[in-house]
C-alpha cells in the first residue's frame, strides 16, 4: 500500500483521492477551512456566495456518469435560470441556453458538492504545504502546522497554478513545466442586498466587453 499525498482539495484533488483511497494510504492537505476549491460557497454575515463556480455544465459521458449519484442524492440540480445578454448600449435581450447541455448547481448551495466527495478521506484542513523536495525514491513535505517532515512515496499537486509554481519551481523535471504556465485571473464581486434588486433574469452575459 502506497502513501499517496495529494495538495488541495478541490474537485480533482477530491475525485482523485476518492480513486485511490480503497487500495493506498491517501493523505489530502488543503490550506482553507473547508473541500471544494472553486465549488465552494463563502458565508458573510446573513449571505452565502457561490463565488467560484456560479454553475457548470457536463459535457462528456464520464462526467455526467460521475454526476448521476449525486444527481440522485439531491446534491446537484439542473439550474433553469432566466440567462439574457446585455449589449455595450445597455439593451436587454434573452440568451437561449441550449437544453442538450443543462447547466447544474449545488442544493441548496455549491459547497454540497465538495462536502459529499469529501466523506471519508483523509484530509487535514488548515494545513499549507511549505515546500516539497525529493526525498530518496518518494517526497517529503514541510507542513506550516507541524514541525516534522512528512514522507510519502507519491505526491500529486491540484493546487492552483500559482500555489503549484511555488512549491514545484525548484524541483527538476517540474519547474520548466508550471513556469512556462499562466493562469487567466477570475474576479468575483459579491454583494449583499437587504432585499432582491428588481431583476427579470438571474445571470446576465455581457457582450463586448
Amino acid at each position: 500500500m502506497a502513501r499517496v499525498a495529494i495538495v488541495g482539495a478541490g474537485l480533482a484533488g477530491l475525485t482523485l483521492a476518492r480513486r485511490l483511497a480503497p487500495k493506498h494510504k491517501v493523505t489530502v492537505y488543503e490550506k482553507s477551512r473547508g473541500p471544494g476549491g472553486r465549488i465552494a460557497t463563502r458565508y458573510a454575515g446573513d449571505f452565502e456566495f457561490d463565488h467560484g463556480a456560479q454553475y457548470f455544465t457536463a459535457r462528456t459521458r464520464a462526467f455526467r456518469d460521475f454526476l448521476e449519484p449525486l444527481i440522485g442524492q439531491g446534491l446537484i440540480s439542473p439550474w433553469h435560470g432566466r440567462c439574457v445578454e446585455i449589449s455595450p448600449t445597455g439593451a436587454v435581450s434573452e440568451r437561449a441556453w441550449d437544453e442538450s447541455r443543462p447547466r447544474y448547481v449545488g442544493v441548496p448551495r455549491m459547497n454540497v458538492v465538495g462536502k459529499a466527495l469529501a466523506g471519508g478521506l483523509d484530509i487535514r484542513f488548515g494545513t499549507k504545504v511549505e515546500r516539497v523536495e525529493r526525498f530518496g525514491t518518494g517526497w517529503r513535505l514541510l507542513l506550516d502546522d507541524m514541525p516534522e517532515p512528512v514522507d510519502t512515496d507519491w505526491l500529486v499537486v491540484t493546487a492552483p497554478l500559482p500555489q503549484a509554481k511555488a512549491l514545484l519551481a525548484d524541483i527538476e523535471g517540474f519547474g520548466a513545466a508550471v513556469c512556462g504556465r499562466k493562469m487567466l485571473g477570475c474576479f468575483s464581486l459579491m454583494l449583499g442586498f437587504d432585499s432582491p434588486p428588481a431583476l427579470a433574469y438571474d445571470a446576465a452575459v455581457v457582450s463586448g466587453a
